[in-house]
């Protein structure tokens, strides 16, 4: 039998997904991509999940990104480069949308597409020994365009440009300090310390957390997405909260 790429484990609310391929530091082939895919769109129509971890394997590293050994035949011209980065921007939109808490668990370096995953989470934790940096311009792949977006929303163009440019290799504290991730704990400490960041989360109804969800990410503007929001916590209006589970944050 063939070793799960993906693992995902769901109890009481909680789902735990990890990246299962530590002899490869659970670099991402097509393989993975789709298992992942067909997790994140399980939970998405799963009612009861509230919270999502997402992890590496082996302790040593979260993702090691793109599989190195795939990656030149997804980016040989511009119509495949095209279709790669929608994959990758897609899965991260998919992710954004899961009407949960999803954090991003670094026990480890992440680089690349470990970085682009973990963009589309609500939070990102590192262990003090992890590191991240996202070397495009040494591959010779250009970065996607929500890569970008939310570069520039967590720590604006300039470090953008730094990490991508400049191909700065972040620790975790300097992670931290940019605001790429939003906590650094000793890696003994990284698990308890999810499951206190999901614990508010786990104890409400889920369309309660992910109206929560929908209204932090909402834009002045979005007068539509608020109401909706209004009307799923407060007046308990399923139709409402199904229209929101279809809203990017």
């Amino acid at each position: 039998m063939s070793k799960k790429l993906i693992l995902n484990a769901v109890s009481q609310g909680l789902a735990r997904i990890t990246l299962n391929r530590p002899e490869k530091a659970n670099a991402v082939n097509s393989a993975m991509l789709g298992e992942l895919g067909e997790i994140i769109d399980a939970l998405c129509g799963d009612s009861n999940v509230r919270a999502v971890l997402i992890t590496g394997a082996g302790g040593r590293v979260f993702c090691a990104g793109a599989d190195l050994d795939e990656l030149g035949g997804k980016t040989s011209d511009s119509q495949t480069a095209r279709a790669f980065d929608q994959t990758w921007d897609s899965l991260a939109g998919r992710i954004a949308s899961l009407p949960a808490l999803t954090i991003a668990c670094w026990n480890g370096t992440c680089a690349g597409g470990g970085l682009s995953l973990s963009l589309g989470c609500d939070l990102r934790i590192a262990a003090e020994q992890a590191q991240t940096f996202y070397p495009v311009l040494r591959n010779g792949v250009l970065p996607s365009a929500g890569d970008v977006s939310r570069f520039h929303e967590l720590i604006g163009p300039s470090r953008t440009k730094m990490l991508l440019l400049g191909g700065h290799r972040l620790t975790a504290n300097e992670a931290l300090e940019w605001g790429l991730v939003d906590m650094v704990v000793p890696e003994y400490a990284l698990e308890d310390t999810a499951l206190q960041l999901c614990a508010a989360a786990l104890a409400a109804p889920q369309a309660r957390v992910n109206a929560f969800k929908k209204a932090i990410g909402v834009r002045d503007a979005d007068h539509e997405t608020r109401d909706l929001c209004y009307r799923a916590v407060y007046d308990h209006d399923s139709e409402a909260t199904v229209a929101l589970r279809g809203r990017r944050p």
